[in-house]
């Protein structure tokens, strides 16, 4: 496997990165400080982190691939399709937002009532934020309970959608929503602080690269202070460059 700490770059390119919806606001703001300071552009295909690990798995010509769910590029990495082991550089949490005030305590209760007809998650089979949400409501033997009431979004982004247009009166979502819907009227609840909630969010450099040692760069720059910063900004806890083999 390839892996270099710094290289040098002579002409500008343009990486493709392929990355978890939940992910795409956060990790813009970065590749917006990664292009000032190396004057290499960054175009983001955002999807589901399950959508994403199919088009690679189908030869996607991505350089990069940003999970929010380390299983994908960990199987990718198994199956020959990437450059280097995944690194584990964010965690994220899981995130109730209620149109309407909430505490844990009374979660139960208000998910039940009559004024609660609607509630959002991600689509659990492909995007790791509803998979969590979908765990959560098992081990809290709501899931059955609920189930007619659920709306599935393609992704954490379509779920804050939900939320914006007033489609739902809950919605399980990523902690980064806070600070990208912030202005939106409602109450937040983080459920990841006593539950196995936290997700490890990895980058994997692709076997289909057209420049590997810019690619490199790019993911290096994921682990500087200037771009952990950016993550912590909205709301995602960073890990000292684990490598998962």
């Amino acid at each position: 496997m390839m892996d270099i700490t710094s290289v040098a770059v002579s002409e500008p390119a343009c990486l493709r990165v392929a990355i978890a919806s939940s992910l795409l606001k956060p990790i813009e703001d970065i590749g917006n400080k990664f292009t000032q300071k190396h004057s290499i552009c960054v175009d983001f295909i955002s999807a589901s982190s399950g959508v994403l690990s199919a088009q690679i798995r189908n030869g996607a010509p991505y350089d990069l691939f940003i999970s929010a769910n380390m299983k994908y590029p960990l199987h990718l990495t198994k199956e020959g399709k990437t450059e280097s082991n995944p690194k584990i550089f964010a965690f994220g949490g899981l995130l109730l937002w209620s149109r309407y005030p909430i505490q844990e305590k009374d979660l139960r209760q208000l998910s039940m009532s009559a004024k609660v007809q609607k509630i959002a998650i991600a689509n659990p089979e492909l995007a790791p934020y509803g998979e969590k949400a979908k765990n959560w409501m098992i081990e809290h033997n709501l899931l059955k309970i609920l189930e007619l009431k659920l709306v599935y979004g393609n992704n954490v982004n379509q779920v804050n959608l939900f939320i914006h247009s007033d489609v739902v009166e809950l919605a399980f979502t990523s902690i980064s929503a806070r600070e990208m819907i912030k202005d939106r009227k409602g109450y937040w609840l983080n459920i990841s602080e006593d539950t196995d909630t936290d997700l490890p969010h990895g980058v994997v450099v692709l076997s289909k690269s057209s420049n590997k040692k810019i690619s490199f760069l790019f993911l290096n720059y994921l682990f500087e202070d200037e771009a952990k910063e950016i993550l912590s900004k909205y709301g995602y806890s960073s890990f000292e460059n684990l490598t998962l083999n």
